[in-house]
């Protein structure tokens, strides 16, 4: 201790200067120099002491401090110097009073990491923390006079250690919360629970998310209640302040600790506050893009003083929990939008797959993998089990076209569109669309595809079938025309030919049914006499049928109907049926000659007498087919003698199958040409014209013409062997060229004439059909063309020549 020459201690100013200063005699204490020494001991200490201290002494603990002491004393210092303890704090004493009659009995106190609530420093967080001792301050006679306090401030280092404390909590918090709601998949429930979790942590008395609706509304889907009613509907901001959404859009918090007394807020709006059991709020807005998406809304039912901490959490709360919203809602969208392609990839007709593109060494495209295949993938293209394995490995010799048409897809990012057959997979042919899928460096692609093989063929069939039903009407039109005209010419009158013609028509139109029904088949022979007798003859008795059952090939059922129409109205007019004592006789039977079948047709007719007359000598058309046609048509034989009682005829052909130009047939397609000829008169005298057409009355109609211009016909044949044949002995100078002859398209004749240089023209049913390209300029005349348009175009053919 520093002395005076008083026997104070000696000053340097501040808290020791103000506490020798005190007049210490006018208290209970008395001068400070009357003190006992152990007292001015303690004092000089702890006014030296470099923390806050400060000396009690005396039976009511009167206050001595130092310079550090003050701090804690804050707005009652220097009042304090020198009053006793529970003076200075008041609020204290049910502290100090046992604290002070325990440290005058000889036991020291100790604080340690106390609080204590002390109003001393404006401002100043209320609670005040302290590590503080006591020590007894004995006199001589062992009795207790006063205590030393040491005492240190841990308000800062508590503070730190429970914001340290509050934040391992608030990370706990937000971990867990976390972990809770990363395994949910339902939106509107991540937002309850966290709304639960952060509502329980609180104590709050609803928590929830409204989602802005736009146009100033908001909702409310769910929300955790404690004490209150939920508020789930559609509200408006203006209901609960002006400012409200103002605030919202510019993405800042609205805390209103107590709504009741907020001067900011008119009687209406408190009102719509208190019908929702509003006291306090804190509204969090979530911004997305800058655009307002939803609030975190807290909701006290009294007022409440919320801390930082307090809104800090509800932020980082609101964040967190709109993210695995968002989440959520992604995910749901992933799924349905999965489901959807999970939904269209099964059930889809279209074969799909994704592939990716193989490299070998060089990097060159040279296989791909199927990653993924679509049920119908495999009805498509007859692959199985390909996903995971390569092309080649499931077809072995896939086209390289495939290869590379792929892999510009995937190298280009170019969609395409095409169609393409395969050989390695069994002839099929696809309808395809490649697109580019993925990451480009993967080079994946994938690809829609049909398989139109089918489609392709009945496209064929039905375009063939059409040219042939064209090919066919044209034919039939050109014999309905001959059949008119050789009627015409061997009519006496216009009655004569009416009659003959209605029923050659009557007979034409009966076979074109018949082969239409059969299919292609054939007629039952029977049926084709019985139905031409019944048709003439006034009784069954007058005739009589026999003979095995028997189908005729098409062209033989055409020639053999029309001969016995021709027959049975010859029979009606001039023969058995024209008479009362007349009758017929119709038989048939199979053989085989050179190892073929034929037919051998007998008609009799028996009669005393009947209307022949002149009939021997007349040579008619109907006997013209029934004489030529049967040898030209079917390349068989036929006899015909007409007496007085009656008409005998013999016809006899192999049973071979030729195409009718009644019936309907599949050639192949192609183009015919239709153009106008010159209409001069020809003179084709010196000409030897070939003449290639299967059906006899086109044939003769043909080369009558051909005679009539002066050409000499070489023919007509029916058949290319035997016009090939005429061709080694005798080159014609020109030729005029059925294409079809009963069995599709023949043009071994046209090839042998093109080769030798001589002109020749077509004469076809075809309106489309395929001729190759070295063909193409011959002239093709459709049928039925008439006679003088055909010597026409030969003589064309050959100027051109």
């Amino acid at each position: 201790m520093i002395a005076s020459k008083n026997g104070r201690p000696q000053t340097d100013g501040g808290m020791r200067a103000a506490a020798l200063e005190l007049r210490w005699e006018d208290t209970p204490l008395g001068p400070f120099t009357a003190w006992p020494p152990v007292a001015r001991a303690a004092v000089d200490m702890a006014l030296s002491m470099a923390q806050p201290a400060c000396v009690c002494w005396g039976s009511d603990a009167r206050l001595i401090y130092n310079d550090l002491y003050r701090t804690i004393l804050g707005n009652r210092h220097p009042w304090a110097l020198g009053k006793p303890l529970c003076d200075i704090w008041p609020e204290l004493e049910p502290t100090l009073r046992p604290a002070l009659r325990g440290v005058f009995a000889g036991e020291a106190q100790l604080w340690e990491d106390a609080p204590f609530e002390l109003d001393v420093v404006e401002g100043a967080p209320p609670t005040s923390w302290f590590t503080a001792t006591w020590t007894p301050i004995r006199l001589d006679d062992g009795t207790v006079g006063g205590f030393l306090i040491v005492a240190t401030d841990t308000t800062r280092r508590h503070a730190a250690e429970a914001a340290l404390q509050s934040d391992r909590e608030r990370q706990g918090f937000l971990l867990e919360l976390a972990d809770t709601l990363r395994p949910m998949g339902d939106a509107n429930e991540i937002q309850l629970v966290a709304a639960q979790a952060l509502g329980q942590r609180l104590g709050a008395n609803r928590v929830g998310y409204a989602e802005d609706l736009g146009g100033g509304e908001i909702a409310v889907v769910r929300n955790y209640v404690d004490g209150v009613p939920g508020i789930e509907g559609r509200y408006r901001y203006d209901d609960y302040g002006p400012e409200l959404l103002a605030a919202f859009r510019d993405g800042r918090t609205v805390v209103r600790d107590d709504i009741a007394g907020d001067p900011g807020l008119t009687e209406a709006e408190k009102a719509a506050h208190e019908a929702l059991a509003l006291g306090a709020t804190v509204n969090v807005p979530l911004l997305k893009d800058g655009e307002l998406r939803a609030v975190l809304f807290v909701h006290f039912q009294s007022a409440h003083r919320f801390d930082e901490r307090e809104i800090a959490l509800m932020g980082e709360v609101a964040e967190r929990t709109w993210a695995e919203v968002m989440r959520a809602r992604a995910e749901q969208e992933t799924r349905r939008s999965e489901e959807r392609y999970r939904t269209l990839f099964s059930s889809m007709d279209e074969g799909y797959c994704i592939i990716q593109i193989l490299y070998d060494a060089d990097g060159v495209a040279d296989d791909w993998l199927f990653i993924e295949v679509n049920p119908a993938f495999e009805k498509h293209n007859g692959l199985t089990n390909a996903t995971g394995r390569t092309i080649k490995q499931l077809a072995p010799g896939i086209e390289r076209r495939w290869i590379e048409i792929y892999d510009r897809v995937a190298q280009t990012g170019e969609s395409l569109r095409f169609q393409e057959p395969s050989g390695a997979l069994e002839g099929r042919i696809f309808d395809l669309y490649a697109f580019r899928v993925g990451d480009p460096t993967e080079r994946k692609v994938a690809v829609l595809f049909t398989n139109i093989t089918e489609a392709k063929r009945s496209a064929e069939r039905q375009a063939i079938l059409l040219a042939e039903v064209q090919h066919r009407v044209r034919n039939t039109l050109a014999m309905i025309r001959t059949i008119s005209d050789r009627t015409l010419r061997g009519s006496a009158s216009l009655e004569e030919f009416a009659a003959a013609w209605r029923g050659r028509l009557a007979i034409l139109a009966r076979v074109q049914a018949l082969l239409t029904r059969s299919a292609n088949t054939g007629i039952d022979l029977a049926s084709i006499v019985r139905e031409e007798l019944a048709a003439q003859a006034s009784d069954e008795s007058l005739y009589q049928v026999e003979g095995p059952d028997l189908t005729l090939p098409p062209k033989a059922a055409e020639v053999v109907t029309l001969a016995v129409h021709e027959l049975a109205t010859n029979a009606l007019k001039h023969g058995a049926l024209s008479v009362p004592d007349g009758r017929i006789e119709v038989s048939w039977s199979v053989e085989t000659r050179e190892g073929r079948r034929w037919l051998s047709f007998l008609w009799r007719e028996q009669a005393t007498s009947t209307k022949t007359g002149d009939e021997p000598e007349r040579r008619g058309f109907g006997r013209e087919l029934i004489e030529r046609r049967v040898p030209y048509d079917l390349q068989g034989e036929s006899e015909l003698l007409i007496g007085q009682d009656g008409a005998a005829c013999r016809l006899a052909f192999p049973l071979m199958h030729r195409a009718s130009v009644l019936e309907t047939g599949v050639p192949d397609r192609g183009t015919v040409f239709d153009e106008a000829l010159d209409e001069a008169p020809p003179d084709l005298s010196g000409q030897r014209i070939l003449l290639l057409e299967d059906d006899f009355l086109l044939a003769s109609e043909a080369a009558q013409a051909l005679q009539d211009a002066g050409a000499q016909v070489l023919g007509p044949f029916s058949a290319e062997e035997a016009a090939l044949a005429a061709i080694d002995e005798e080159m014609p100078t020109s030729a005029v060229l059925d294409v079809n002859l009963g069995r599709g398209p023949s043009l071994k004749v046209a090839r042998a004439l093109k080769t030798a240089r001589v002109p020749f023209v077509f004469l076809t049913g075809y309106d489309d059909i395929a001729f190759p390209p070295d063909l193409l300029e011959v002239k093709r005349l459709k049928k039925p063309a008439a006679m003088d348009k055909v010597i026409q175009a030969v003589a064309s053919s050959r100027r051109r020549d």
